[in-house]
């Protein structure tokens, strides 16, 4: 399976780094549910019967 990412993932501290909207998305996430608050920094991933938020620091 060949994958085409938005962003290029790196490392970082020794952990890989890669775009949240490209996991969501090849995880079934449709676009509209991938939703990016810049105000409080944070990204909402609405999922069927799940939503999960992460900030950014």
């Amino acid at each position: 399976m060949n994958i085409t990412l938005s962003v290029k993932p790196y490392v970082q501290n020794g952990r890989i780094m890669v775009g949240v909207r490209d996991i969501a998305t090849l995880l079934g996430v449709d676009s509209k549910n991938i939703i990016w608050d810049a105000k409080s920094k944070s990204i909402l991933i609405k999922a069927v019967d799940k939503e999960v938020t992460f900030g950014i620091e």
